[in-house]
């Protein structure tokens, strides 16, 4: 099942964000809730990943382009599942939080304007790291 939805808006000081839903054509905003427990584990698990990344891949003696598909189809295939996860996760609990608004037109403007930013503003980041990885090397 594709979601309908999708962000508008994300307000960091109040920690909530708003988004559309296509089929239903309604805003509504859905509060987030910060796993701290979650994210230590996952920096946990990280570093001793790495180490061991670090470990295996530069003791092998393979071709780099072969040490480069492996390592693409290893990003591709965690990235998939995570997305997976991620999405699950969001869906199960969709219904239960989220809570439907009718908002004015100035604020309306003010989501779509905020929100046209950050979106930029990710863009941005997306293509300046993609440009240092390139020049990096």
């Amino acid at each position: 099942m594709s979601r309908s939805w999708v962000a508008i808006y994300q307000n960091k000081e109040s920690n909530y964000s708003v988004y559309f839903d296509f089929k239903k054509q309604e805003l509504f905003l859905i509060a987030q809730q910060i796993n701290k427990s979650m994210i230590t584990f996952m920096s946990f698990c990280s570093i001793p990943f790495y180490a061991i990344m670090k470990n295996f891949s530069f003791g092998m003696a393979t071709n780099p382009l072969k040490m480069l598909v492996i390592a693409s189809i290893l990003g591709i295939i965690l990235g998939c599942v995570s997305i997976k996860l991620s999405d699950r996760a969001i869906e199960k609990g969709l219904e239960r939080r989220k809570k439907v608004i009718y908002p004015t037109n100035q604020e309306l403007r003010e989501y779509l304007s905020e929100g046209k930013k950050q979106s930029r503003v990710l863009v941005f980041i997306i293509l300046l790291l993609f440009l240092f990885s390139t020049f990096a090397e």
